[in-house]
């Protein structure tokens, strides 16, 4: 079972023809790719991972080779595992790129990695003029824990044909607190767990206080 803690939803229902602002500079849009939203997903102590869900736009058709691309991810550990909707969906992680041709100017800092999804079947055709497609989740991970900054916002590009620039925006990633990690030991009924190991932990500290004071 997994918990979404939090949810962050950037530039989602886009017109289908329209302008957003990047970096202070107007950048045209016809549909195209979008990450909706980031979350994280504890999958240890002190370890998460990424979950990013991908939204197809209005009037937008992704062709065979279209990709979205999220620059800069932060804190990943070495060769991260990544998880698709389906095995239609291809990735790669790379410390620049991929970048469609005719994006506006974009930060890529080639010692932090990004990474990239392509899609690998039929086309998908979303011929409505106001409602978005979601595509699914898509997660990389593990990193370790994400303290600075603890919601980081990234970049991110999409190309509908796999050549040209189709979308750009953000992403910011939502990470639980230390109190709602506590809230959901508690839901889960593991407080009384929680609160032994701790009592354990300060009776063992005793012993070893008293042992040096001897």
């Amino acid at each position: 079972m997994r918990l979404r803690i939090g949810r962050a939803w950037i530039l989602v229902g886009l017109a289908a023809a329209g302008a957003i602002l990047f970096d202070g500079q107007e950048v045209q849009a016809k549909g195209g790719l979008s990450a909706g939203s980031g979350t994280t997903q504890p999958t240890g102590d002190p370890m998460y991972n990424y979950i990013f869900d991908v939204i197809l736009l209005p009037d937008s058709t992704l062709d065979n080779g279209g990709f979205i691309t999220i620059y800069d991810i932060p804190y990943l550990g070495s060769n991260p595992l990544t998880s698709q909707p389906n095995n239609k969906w291809g990735e790669s992680i790379q410390d620049t790129g991929i970048t469609p041709l005719g994006t506006p100017p974009i930060t890529d800092n080639p010692t932090i990695p990004n990474i990239t999804w392509v899609w690998n079947g039929s086309a998908i055709v979303n011929s409505s003029l106001t409602q978005s497609i979601n595509l699914g989740d898509f997660t990389i991970g593990s990193t370790i824990e994400l303290s600075s900054p603890p919601t980081p916002t990234l970049e991110y590009v999409g190309s509908l044909d796999g050549v040209n620039f189709s979308n750009m925006g953000i992403v910011t990633v939502s990470v639980p607190e230390p109190s709602s990690l506590i809230l959901l030991v508690a839901g889960t009924g593991l407080l009384p767990l929680l609160y032994h190991c701790e009592r354990q932990r300060r009776q063992r500290r005793s012993e070893l206080q008293l042992q040096a004071d001897a």
